[in-house]
């Protein structure tokens, strides 16, 4: 029903040299990343602040790991979208506001039947282990 189309393609993450990060955050070749809009957009809309509740960018990541389960995150502006077409033309985070307008807040009500974190995705699995497996 949310995020139905869209790409998705090979990735790496490249750490900054000497990190003090652990696990996947020092560096990883094996993942996927899913690029895709929360919803269908009006296509007839065309000013930055048409695109505001229309355009909903967002990504999802998964780095493999192996012989364990992968580490996942989704990323967005937020649920009521970006006020520009331009699908990299705002930060994304993992910790995102809470929805406004009584769809998106319906929306949430269901999530909220599944977690109390309804706008936010925690990183701890990224740091845990490396790609081969090792604590």
């Amino acid at each position: 029903m949310i995020h139905s189309v869209g790409n998705t393609a090979g990735v790496k993450f490249i750490a900054t040299p000497n990190t003090p990060y652990t696990g996947l955050f020092k560096g990883a070749d094996s993942a996927i990343i899913r690029l895709s809009c929360a919803k269908g957009f009006d296509k007839t809309k065309s000013t930055a602040k048409e695109a505001f509740d229309n355009f909903t960018p967002g990504f999802g990541l998964k780095f493999l790991i192996d012989g364990k389960p992968s580490a996942n995150l989704v990323a967005m502006f937020g649920v009521n979208g970006v006020d520009t077409w331009n699908f990299f033309g705002r930060d994304f985070s993992n910790h995102i506001p809470g929805a406004s307008g009584a769809a998106l807040t319906a929306v949430a009500t269901k999530f909220a039947t599944a977690t109390n974190h309804v706008t936010t995705v925690g990183l701890k699995t990224f740091a845990e282990f490396n790609q081969k497996g090792e604590e």
